[in-house]
Order: structure tokens, then sequence, then C-alpha cells
């Protein structure tokens, strides 16, 4: 009786097991479902913040492009920007547009719009404003080059705006039903 109930259990248990695998695999190859705002809707959603009013970094979403040939160095200011509540935006390498950065520059059309000067609050060293050569409608860009000094540990991560300003909230993309 004894070894009657090893041989069901051993064969429950293998059993179980090729079930598991097999929906496991299934699943672990079957495709991800699309995000809805995945290339084909906005990656922001603009508001209005009104003058005298404060915007803090959770209301900025921020673009990093490496214009130094320091390996990475995007994706670590970026997260060294979320560190501070910025929402991440696109990481990258520079536009060839954009060239001969010391330091940091951001490209902006505003230099004295609340989310620009909050974003060069957050930079050690000379930070340099350059004239977009596109518009530029998500978010903040900015440009890390040869010379990067690094992110601030204390900065500030909230300013009062000066005049009514727009930032560009980023969308979370959803999965579609």
């Amino acid at each position: 009786m004894a070894h009657y109930r090893s041989t069901v259990t051993m064969s429950a248990l293998v059993v179980v097991f090729l079930a598991g695998t097999f929906i496991g695999f299934k699943l672990l190859t079957a495709p991800a479902p699309p995000l809805s705002a995945a290339g084909n809707g906005p990656t922001c959603e603009p508001r209005t913040i009104e003058s005298g009013a404060k915007i803090g970094a959770g209301q900025i979403t921020v673009n990093v492009y490496n214009a130094s040939s320091r390996s990475g160095l995007a994706t670590r200011t970026l997260n060294d920007l979320e560190d501070h509540g910025f929402r991440p935006g696109e990481v990258g390498n520079a536009p060839d547009s954009v060239t001969d950065v010391g330091n940091v520059a951001i490209v902006t059309n505003d230099k004295s719009s609340a989310p620009v000067r909050l974003v060069r609050k957050q930079f050690k060293g000379k930070v340099d404003i350059r004239k977009p050569s596109e518009k530029n409608d998500d978010g903040v860009r900015i440009v890390v080059g040869k010379q990067f000094k690094g992110v601030k540990k204390k900065a500030p991560t909230k300013v009062v705006a000066k005049k009514a300003t727009e930032v560009c909230v980023r969308v979370e993309p959803t999965p579609e039903p």
C-alpha cells in the first residue's frame, strides 16, 4: 500500500511540474500587451502654473542627453535628477546640432521660466543656455558635456513661478484592454 501511495504522489508531482513548465513557458514567450501612449499619443500633458505659485520637481519632465565620451553619463544624470523628484523623460546621446558643451547646457527658448530655473539649480558649475534648433514641447532638455561636474546633493526642489508657466507633465502609458 505504501508503494502504491508513493507512485501516485510521484505521478501527481510530475503532472504538476509539466503543467507548470508548459504554462510558464507560454507566459514567458507571449507578446507584451501594447501600450496606448507608445508611439501614437502625446508623451506629456500641458499644465499651467500661475504666477506666484510654487512649482515642484515632480511637475517637470527632464530629458538628458550626453555630449561627452563618458558612457552612461546621461542615464546617471537622469537617475540623480529623479532622486530629486524630477519626472524622467528621454535619455540618449546629444543631437549633432548641440556641440561644444562644457559642463551642462539647457536647451530652451525661455531661460527665465520656472522649470528651467529649477533645473539649472540642480547642477554644480556653469550651466549654459542654448536655443533649440527645433520645437521643444516635451519637458526640459539638458545636455551634459565633457567637463560635467555633477548634480548637487542638496539642491532646491521647488521655485516660485515669476510668470504663468506651462509645464509638460509626462503621460504614463497604460495597457490597452
